[in-house]
């Protein structure tokens, strides 16, 4: 148990320090030189990230270490009741089974895992960058997509930047020429050489492969939503969400990115792009859409894998081989590899170098109220103590573009917080079916440090 949960917090902290590494290079992608060597570290990670077309490779590298990492977290956080085993905390059967889906945990990795580090990352940039450690994960991160197992993603990106007519920013913004049909940058270059190929070809037919498991799973009723509604809605209710995920994923990189741009230099050539970053880039808006987009994406994973997730003894082809069964059907890696190409690493290569046009869509605009708004309940106001203590411990004040609002503000926001880390302690305890043991105490004090770190504040 104690093992188990050591290794959990390491391998959260990793996840957290690569989801706040996303949010930081965006942030810092146009940041002025002078300003960038305020700071060496980070102005060394930054010299390396962004040479070339490593800020598309860190993106693929770190979408491939994210999700191996959360695999395994998810493997240790799984709850499993034995067959006439006690429920946890003797909670009825109906609220066991919805403990078993894993939302909960889901809940909790979010927050640890993923917002807490963001908003740091997007409220000190420079200061989250200066990490030394930073240097040896990008390193990670590259090598991890040189391998060539998500290189589908450059493909995906290069016929979608040439179908919707994406340029880069500097197109618009300092008068470069455009782009064409012909390959322009080193990566499009290198797509036609023939030894590069290959792995596209490979990594292509992967894609293929995995897409045709989940869709046969699906279509013969075998994935949990599937067999109790018609696969037809199973099917458009998947491709939809990862539709809309790969709008978010890359919207987020492209409203970050645009912070430090004049809206006026693109407000007539891109209308609805101005509307976006004009409405989140308001005040604290930014920091509200990351907590809530982050929330939404947690939301459309867990209904995506209820969508492809196989029910016991799922098999599909009548594939003789149990390895494959095992790995790319039972076990998910199928629906993972579909999740992260299609939903998550195309969208991010591209929303790299054309952001403008990437958020040009009221489809984006749309996404935003709702991120907005579903930072509004306050249900993950807890990642704000931790910025808070944060600040505190690292000396750096708190850059918020809104005036206080009085007294009524200052006391509801440590209110809010309080409450979502207490949400947090119980999900926590019930995660790891213990109560009143050494974690649960260890969230108590944890939640009671935050809550006087807030009003320190």
């Amino acid at each position: 148990m104690a093992v188990s949960i050591i290794i959990f917090f390491v391998l959260m902290c990793i996840v957290g320090l690569m989801e706040g590494m996303q949010i930081a290079a965006f942030a810092l992608v146009n940041m002025p030189e002078e300003e960038l060597q305020t700071h060496k570290v980070a102005a060394s990670n930054c010299k390396l990230m962004f040479a070339d077309q490593n800020l598309q490779a860190f993106l693929i590298g770190r979408q491939i270490f994210v999700a191996t990492l959360i695999f395994i977290v998810a493997k240790i956080a799984t709850i499993s009741i034995e067959e006439g085993g006690e429920n946890i905390f003797g909670v009825s059967n109906g609220f066991q089974r919805f403990l078993d889906t894993g939302l909960l945990g889901a809940v909790v990795l979010t927050i640890i895992g993923s917002l807490a580090w963001r908003i740091i990352a997007s409220s000190f940039p420079l200061a989250f960058m200066s990490n030394p450690i930073i240097f040896v994960i990008i390193h990670i991160c590259l090598l991890l997509e040189k391998t060539g197992i998500c290189s589908s993603a450059w493909v995906l990106a290069r016929f979608n930047k040439t179908l919707v007519g994406y340029q880069p920013d500097t197109v618009y913004l300092e008068g470069a020429p455009k782009h064409g049909l012909e390959p322009v940058t080193r990566r499009d270059k290198d797509i036609d050489i023939t030894v590069t190929v290959i792995k596209y070809i490979c990594s292509v037919a992967l894609l293929i492969f995995c897409i045709a498991v989940v869709m046969s799973g699906i279509f013969t009723d075998q994935t949990l939503l599937a067999k109790d509604v018609h696969p037809l809605f199973a099917f458009i209710l998947f491709w939809f969400l990862i539709i809309w995920l790969a709008v978010m994923e890359g919207g987020q990189g492209s409203l970050v990115g645009l912070q430090r741009v004049d809206k006026e230099r693109y407000a007539d050539s891109h209308p609805r792009a101005f509307k976006n970053t004009v409405i989140a880039h308001k005040g604290n808006n930014m920091e509200r859409f990351i907590i809530g987009r982050q929330f939404l994406v947690v939301l459309f994973i867990f209904f995506i894998n209820m969508c492809g997730m196989p029910t016991e003894g799922a098999s599909v082809f009548d594939f003789n081989d149990k390895v494959v069964v095992e790995v790319f059907l039972r076990n998910g890696v199928a629906m993972m590899f579909i999740t992260i190409v299609i939903g998550q690493l195309a969208s991010q290569v591209n929303a790299a170098v054309c952001m403008l046009d990437f958020i040009n869509n009221y489809f984006m605009l749309m996404t935003t109220y709702i991120s907005i708004g579903i930072e509004f309940s306050g249900l993950f106001h807890a990642v704000y103590l931790v910025q808070f203590a944060f600040s505190k411990l690292s000396g750096e004040p708190i850059e918020s573009k809104e005036v206080r609002q009085g007294y009524v503000r200052s006391c509801a926001l440590p209110c809010l917080g309080l409450t979502s880390n207490f949400v947090l302690n119980w999900l926590a305890s019930s995660l790891w079916n213990i109560e009143n043991d050494f974690l649960g105490e260890s969230c108590s004090i944890y939640c009671c440090s935050l809550f006087c770190s807030c009003c320190y504040c």
